[in-house]
C-alpha cells in the first residue's frame, strides 16, 4: 500500500469527493483511478483510531469521540495503475450521521467497526448495515470487512458476527479483530484494505464492459 496524506475536510474537499461520486459509474484513466472506503459504527468503538493507525502508525491517548467526518487520502500503485483511495469515518453518533449522510453515500467498499468490550456495539451493525441499505451505500456485492477493536482489552475475544447481521450484510465478509492501540493485527487489516482496494479494481472493470 502506498502513503496516506491527511485532507482538511473543508468544502472544497467535500466539493472534490462529491464530484468523483459523480463520476463512479465510469472507469477513469488508468492513472487516475479513485475509490471510496468507508467506515461506520458506533461512536467510541475507533474508527478514527484504527484509521490513524492505519495510515501514520500513531495512537492518541486523548482521542476524542468523532462529531464531523474525516479523511484520509492513500495513494497506491495496483499492477501499474495510479489508485487514490478516499478513507472516509463517518461519525457515529446520531447527530454526527445525521450531518454526514452524503459522506456516506456512494462507497466502493465499507468496513463496519465495533467494540470487542461493548457487545451492544457489535449487535448495532445490523443497524448500521439497514442505514447503508437506505442510502443505497451497500449492495450484495459491495465488498465489506467487519473489525472488532480493542482487543488489547479483551485478548481472548472470540465473538461470532450475530446471524442476523450476516444475513443483512450478504455476500462475502471478512471478520477481523485488531487493537488500534498497540498495532495488533493491523498489518492484516492494512492487507485486507489491499484486497478491497483490489476486488473494486475489478468490479470496476466488469461494470465498463456492460
Amino acid at each position: 500500500m502506498g502513503n496516506c496524506f491527511r485532507r482538511p475536510l473543508d468544502e472544497n474537499i467535500i466539493a472534490e469527493m462529491e464530484l468523483l461520486d459523480r463520476k463512479k459509474k465510469s472507469v477513469e484513466t488508468v492513472f487516475n483511478r479513485r475509490m471510496k472506503i468507508i467506515l461506520v459504527g458506533d461512536s467510541n468503538t475507533g474508527k478514527t483510531s484504527i484509521m490513524e493507525r492505519h495510515c501514520d502508525k500513531t495512537f492518541r491517548k486523548n482521542a476524542v469521540s468523532s462529531t464531523s467526518s474525516s479523511i484520509r487520502i492513500m495513494h497506491a500503485d495496483y499492477e501499474g495503475e495510479e489508485v487514490q483511495i478516499a478513507l472516509w469515518d463517518i461519525p457515529g453518533s446520531e447527530f454526527g450521521f445525521k450531518h454526514a449522510l452524503h459522506h456516506a453515500r456512494n462507497a466502493d467498499a465499507i468496513v463496519f467497526v465495533y467494540d470487542v468490550i461493548n457487545k451492544k456495539s457489535l449487535h448495532n451493525l445490523l443497524e448500521w448495515s439497514k442505514k447503508m441499505r437506505f442510502l443505497k451505500t451497500i449492495h450484495d456485492t459491495t465488498p465489506k470487512i467487519v473489525v472488532g477493536n480493542k482487543i488489547d482489552l479483551n485478548p481472548n475475544s472470540m465473538e461470532s458476527l450475530p446471524l442476523s447481521l450476516v444475513e443483512s450484510l450478504v455476500g462475502e465478509i471478512w471478520h477481523l479483530r485488531v487493537s488500534a492501540k498497540t498495532g495488533e493485527n493491523m498489518d492484516k487489516f492494512s492487507k485486507y484494505i489491499d484486497y478491497l482496494a483490489e476486488r473494486i479494481i475489478d468490479m470496476q472493470k466488469e461494470n465498463a464492459k456492460h
